[in-house]
């Protein structure tokens, strides 16, 4: 993984903070989105 020093590439996204509560409304939100199988499961 490389955030740009020793002259590589950046590769990598490095997350410093946040808000708390947007991200647990997004994981909830996700969380109680209805899923259907994309196949017949056997």
């Amino acid at each position: 993984m490389s955030w740009g020093v020793h002259g590589l590439t950046p590769n990598a996204t490095v997350i410093e903070q946040i808000n708390a509560q947007a991200f647990f409304t997004y994981i909830k939100n996700l969380l109680a989105t209805p899923t259907a199988p994309a196949r017949k499961i056997t």
